[in-house]
């Protein structure tokens, strides 16, 4: 790997990361950030900036390979890496913003001891949709189903045999199939049973979970003691289809 980058590199390297890191979260196009809480107080918004870095950002913008490039490599040809990665992550934002949040979140009855309330009965007043979106985004399993982004658009090269970055997924051009792909995955993951599932309550949404826990779930449909939670694993060929 050529360094383009001498003297202070660590330094650079950490500022280069996170504004990147910024550019894509705090973008004004970013439907995503009006739900993210950056205050790290509060129960109305489902994502905390810290759950918001440690699953989608942390998957998928790179520290390692972030300066493998020059700055301006390719900007003339709109084809710059760090700013492909920037544009289509924020794509990949408001796809689910728009599949998961809008219209379905409220943000008046938040996350406050929502599972507890619905355990205790008391959760008649928390429609399906909220009760949906608000646990797609609990951290544990937000960062599991962003594994599977990943496996599906790894998987999409490896069928059309095409070579592409394996290192940095979003810093070349997705294919306008590979984002509707992404997209009915997100709607056929929002669309599980298991979300609605109430009983669940008290059991396996009770208290945050690891995350081995739900990537035990998502590749067995059952947690390690066997209880069955999923129909079936999530298989991403399964979740493409309309």
């Amino acid at each position: 790997m050529v360094d383009y980058f001498k003297g202070e590199k660590g330094n650079i390297k950490v500022y280069i990361i996170n504004s990147q890191k910024n550019a894509i979260t705090r973008s004004p196009e970013n439907k995503l950030q009006s739900y993210i809480n950056f205050e790290g107080r509060g129960n109305s918004l489902p994502l905390s900036y810290s759950t918001f870095e440690k699953t989608l950002l942390s998957a998928f913008v790179n520290s390692k390979t972030i300066l493998s490039t020059p700055i301006n490599y390719k900007i003339d040809e709109g084809l710059n890496p760090r700013i492909l990665e920037k544009e289509q992550l924020i794509r990949l934002c408001n796809i689910l913003t728009e599949e998961l949040l809008i219209g379905r979140y409220d943000t008046e009855i938040g996350t406050y001891r929502i599972e507890n309330k619905i355990a205790d009965g008391n959760g008649d007043d928390i429609p399906d949709d909220h009760l949906v979106a608000f646990r797609i985004f609990k951290e544990e399993i937000m960062y599991n189903w962003i594994q599977y982004l990943r496996l599906l658009i790894k998987n999409y090269y490896a069928m059309i045999g095409t070579k592409y970055n394996e290192e940095n997924l979003f810093q070349q051009k997705l294919p306008d199939q590979l984002w509707d792909n992404l997209r009915t995955f997100i709607i056929n993951l929002r669309d599980l049973p298991v979300w609605k599932n109430r009983p669940l309550a008290s059991t396996v949404f009770g208290g945050k979970q690891s995350y081995a826990f739900w990537e035990t779930i998502f590749e067995t449909g059952k947690t390690s003691e066997g209880t069955e939670v999923l129909a079936s694993p999530i298989n991403v060929v399964d979740m493409i289809k309309k």
